[in-house]
This record gives structure tokens, C-alpha cells and sequence, in this order.
């Protein structure tokens, strides 16, 4: 398993890591409670949006999903 480490520094590094646990929080606690499928399929594309925007952070140096 890969670190999660990256020191490409992204946008995410300049929100307190606080204010990030609380949304992790409630978020995760909303969507616990729910039982949509439009909603489920709403915050799984919300996560696909947030990791393409950090960019060259989330690639990794091998990334073995995008071996050939």
C-alpha cells in the first residue's frame, strides 16, 4: 500500500485541518442517513470532482492503476 503523503501542495493545504474533519463529519454523517440514489450518486461524483482537482498531487509516483 502507497503513502498517503503528497508534498505537492494543493488548495486543500490551506484549510485548516479542523474545519476539513468537520465537513468529513457532517457529510458523512448526512449521507449515512440517506438512502437516495440520485443523492448517493451526487456526493460519488462530488468526491470524483474533488480528487481530479488537486491535480498532479493525486497521481503518485507509480500509481498502479495505470500500469500497462
Amino acid at each position: 500500500m502507497g503513502s498517503l503523503y503528497s508534498d505537492i501542495p494543493t488548495w486543500l493545504h490551506r484549510i485548516a485541518a479542523g474545519h476539513k474533519l468537520l465537513v468529513l463529519a457532517v457529510l458523512g454523517a448526512l449521507l449515512f442517513l440517506t438512502s437516495s440514489p440520485l443523492v448517493l450518486a451526487a456526493a460519488a461524483l462530488g468526491c470524483a470532482l474533488l480528487w481530479l482537482s488537486l491535480g498532479r498531487a493525486t497521481a503518485g509516483p507509480g500509481a498502479c492503476w495505470c500500469r500497462c
